[in-house]
């Protein structure tokens, strides 16, 4: 599950994956004015979430062309650039 994080909180770590690969967030799919309540996945933030932030699979599957990723925790997909 792909995790989003605003500039300042950056790369998630301790995390059960590894989140190595990151994208600007472009849209939610579905609403364009939903994408702008989309915050920061860290615990104390609440800056509007800005990177998408991939594991190594999700990453592959980016680089083979898939440009929407469900959200961890969330009932929510993203558009990646």
């Amino acid at each position: 599950m792909a995790i989003v994080r605003c500039e300042d909180c950056g790369r998630p770590h301790g995390l059960k994956y590894g989140y190595t690969h990151f994208h600007p967030v472009a849209t939610l799919v579905g609403s364009e004015s939903v994408s702008r309540k989309i915050f920061c996945g860290s615990q104390s933030c609440g800056h509007r979430a800005l990177i998408l932030w991939l594991t190594d699979e999700e990453e592959k599957t980016y680089l083979c062309g898939q440009r929407s990723f469900r959200l961890s925790n969330c009932v929510a997909h993203v558009q990646v650039t």
